[in-house]
Order: structure tokens, then sequence, then C-alpha cells
């Protein structure tokens, strides 16, 4: 979006494409990897949830879960399915995989490394909120999840707080994650983690 693009410092900016109600009209599938926490219009941050809630699947990548925080309404954070206001220091984070047997995760590493990566603080989780992956938090001394599934309404949602640097949203490992979480909130994903008929990568 090229009027983004100048105001990429702005986090009050409101996206000009959600301010259409049916902005997500025929769209399968919404990837968000935006960054605007100082919104506060409350009527367009439930604008932006509303086609989730409808059954608009959705992927949320690192900085969405801390958009909109400033906006006096849960909406965006159910869809989201946790609450984040914070993130503690980038570092290094060993993610650890904790539901091995669901079909986003097969196959992954029990640890990995994320390098130089900011980890989110769980504040809240709501109550369709599935946990697949955490990173320990030396700053809380605790666990936080870092990779999950939520259910908004009819709408399913695949997030992760990882990926603030361009290293790690080029690593395999992360775009497989992705491709995996997109397909599963498409109801596209089969039970053994492998895209159904027809929604393979094309061979090179």
């Amino acid at each position: 979006m090229h009027e983004e693009s100048r105001v990429k410092d702005d986090r009050t900016h409101q996206v000009s494409i959600y301010k259409n109600a049916d902005w997500a009209k025929g769209y399968d599938v919404v990837i968000h990897n935006e960054c605007f926490g100082a919104v506060t219009d409350v009527e367009f941050v439930n604008g932006i949830a509303k086609p989730h809630f409808d059954g608009v699947p959705a992927v949320m990548l690192h900085c969405s879960t801390h958009s909109y925080r400033a906006a006096k309404t849960d909406e965006w954070r159910k869809c989201l399915g946790q609450t984040s206001m914070s993130h503690e220091k980038n570092r290094d984070l060993k993610v650890r995989n904790v539901a091995e047997d669901h079909p986003v995760m097969k196959g992954f590493p029990k640890e990995w490394l994320d390098t130089k990566d900011e980890l989110y603080k769980n504040e809240k989780l709501w109550e369709n909120f599935k946990p697949l992956a955490t990173a320990y938090g030396e700053d809380t001394k605790k666990d936080h999840h870092v990779i999950w599934l939520n259910e908004y309404g009819q709408g399913k949602v695949f997030g992760t707080t990882l990926g603030h640097g361009n290293h790690t949203m080029e690593d395999p490992l992360y775009l497989d994650l992705v491709a995996r979480g997109l397909l599963w909130s498409c109801g596209k994903l089969d039970d053994s983690g492998k895209p159904l008929p027809g929604y393979e990568a094309k061979q090179k």
C-alpha cells in the first residue's frame, strides 16, 4: 500500500482499506503484519475484527499482536486470542514446541533457536486460545506463548509473535510454520500436517 509506506513511523495511522465495512470481501484469508499500536478509534478497530468474527480466516504476525492496543475495545484482542501490551528486550529466544501432535507443529523440532527476536508478554489468554509453542521470559521469569491458534466467532486464527527481523522471516522453518498455520486457518491442512491435494507447493 503506497499510502501506508509514507507513514510507516506513525502508529496512530488508520489503514485506508479498513475504513470500508466490506474491506475483507473476496478474500480467502488475510495475513496481518501491521504495527499501529496507538490507534484509539474503537469503531475502526472493531471494523477490522468483524470480518474475522464472521468467518474470514486470519494469520497474525509479530506486531499485529501489539496493534490497536491503545483502543478501549477487546475485539482485536479477542480476535488474536491474547492480550499483550509489551515485550522483553531483543535477544535470542529458545522456542519450545508444546503441541507436537497438532498438524501445524508435526515434524517441527522439540526446541529451536530464534535469534535476535522480541518476546511478547502474554497478559491475558482468551477462551479459545490454543498454545503451540512457548519461549521463556528472562525478565518475567516465566514462559510466554509465541505460536498459537484461536477461534473467534466463525473465524479460525493462526498467530505468532516471532518475526521481528528479516532473518527470522526468511528462515525456512519460519516460512514453513506460517504456511502451515495459514493452511490450517483455511481448513486446508490434513491431520498429518500436509497440505490437502491441490494446495501443495509447486515444484520448481
